[in-house]
């Protein structure tokens, strides 16, 4: 009798244990998951605004579209198609940026669902050894059967304590074993998932090579068509008057713009905001030193481009850096439908550094920047019918041949 109260001792006992060691662990894996789904939240609001910017870039690539094939059969609008072309191109840009901070969010979501994965199958793993914990202790007592148990109760009292705890052992191997099949489900579940989120992370990538493929197919089609129209005589005269009515109105913005920060210069040495801090010193714009038109007079390389060159040409590869010359402030970043994406910076003591043609500008109107930043990439914006950049320097309001500054 005594033996049997030890026993029943012993086990409740186990059993008390084994409920607060679970308690304890849980303790421990529930904030840990909390903290994860929070994160997992998070990263789904990201992503479900960087969707919604696709949308809105996709809306306004169908616009563009629209505008490209109105304008591609009139003559007059030339200059309004090779800037609806630029904005194409542009605007597949910042889808393949778009599509790229998309990817970023998702590795992220992979990387919160792996530890997911992993929780799940610790968990798996910690159930296994509970469940075979349990199967040795009932091998081990296997002779002892619930109704010799019961049959041994001295009294009615002890009958209904002896089915109590019966009934408390066998629920706590139900529990077990419900634990080990969530435990497994849960960690199937969260393998799907995993595999799921990987599967859609290289369908993204898949669509930037696609974005990226397409960028270079808009740009050899912009390329390629102003080429083709300046074959034709009406389609170049009305090019040249677009291409003259805006250079003059980019001539008066930068002279009136340097005229503006020249006075206040004089005034108090102030542009923009603050004083300009520069090394005096010019350096190469560009990692290309292929010059492909010099500066002054010319016979125009581009039909619709000037014939008086008020900078240099320097033929570069699409998409490579466009470094600032000296330290200074922007104080234009804009496009034209001549320059195409141009900046001007204001480097103090009456010298300006223009930049044109850029596939993109990397700086704002305001900005300071040092010498050898990346203000913008080479590109073909504007009248252009290939890569390069347009460099000029401005000294006391008039440009100057930006070679004198160099070997």
């Amino acid at each position: 009798m005594k033996r049997n109260v030890k026993l029943r001792r012993k086990r409740g006992f186990t059993v008390v244990c084994i409920i607060l060691a679970l308690v304890f662990l849980l303790g421990l894996i529930v904030p840990v998951i909390l903290n994860i789904t929070a994160g997992a939240a998070s990263l789904s609001d990201q992503l479900s605004s960087l969707k919604k910017q696709q949308n809105e870039i996709a809306e306004k690539q169908k616009d563009v579209r629209s505008q490209i094939k109105e304008l591609s059969g009139q003559i007059a609008e030339v200059g309004s198609l090779k800037a609806a072309l630029d904005q194409q191109i542009e605007l597949t840009e910042l889808e393949i940026i778009n599509v790229g901070e998309q990817i970023l969010v998702i590795e992220q979501e992979i990387a919160i669902k792996q530890q997911e994965y992993d929780l799940t199958y610790d968990d798996e793993l910690h159930q296994v050894e509970i469940f075979k914990a349990r199967v040795r202790a009932m091998e081990e007592n296997g002779d002892i059967s619930y109704y010799s148990i019961l049959f041994q109760a001295n009294s009615f009292a002890d009958l209904l304590s002896r089915i109590d705890f019966i009934s408390e052992i066998m629920s706590y191997d139900e529990s077990v074993v419900d634990r080990l099949s969530a435990a497994k489900q849960s960690t199937a579940d969260k393998k799907a998932e995993l595999e799921a989120i990987k599967t859609e992370v290289e369908s993204y990538r898949e669509l930037q090579l696609q974005k990226i493929a397409e960028k270079e197919d808009e740009i050899a089609e912009a390329e390629a068509l102003m080429l083709s129209l300046m074959e034709d005589k009406e389609t170049l005269a009305a090019l040249n008057k677009q291409y003259e009515a805006d250079r003059a109105a980019v001539d008066a913005k930068i002279t009136d713009t340097v005229k503006k920060l020249e006075e206040q210069r004089k005034a108090a040495e102030k542009a923009a905001g603050g004083s300009i801090v520069s090394t005096g010193q010019f350096i190469w714009p560009s990692d290309s030193t292929t010059i492909t038109s010099g500066f002054g007079a010319r016979a125009s390389p581009t039909k619709g481009a000037s014939t008086y060159h008020k900078g240099v040409d320097v033929g570069a590869k699409h998409g490579s850096n466009i470094y600032a010359s000296d330290s200074g402030k922007v104080v234009i970043a804009e496009y034209s439908s001549s320059y195409g994406n141009y900046v001007m910076i204001n480097h103090g003591d009456g010298r300006y550094t223009v930049y044109a043609h850029m596939s993109k500008i990397s700086c704002k109107v305001g900005n300071s920047v040092t010498q050898g930043q990346v203000i913008g990439l080479v590109g073909s914006t504007g009248i252009s019918t290939g890569p390069h950049l347009h460099f000029e320097i401005h000294t006391n309001g008039a440009a100057v041949n930006p070679m004198n500054y160099f070997k």
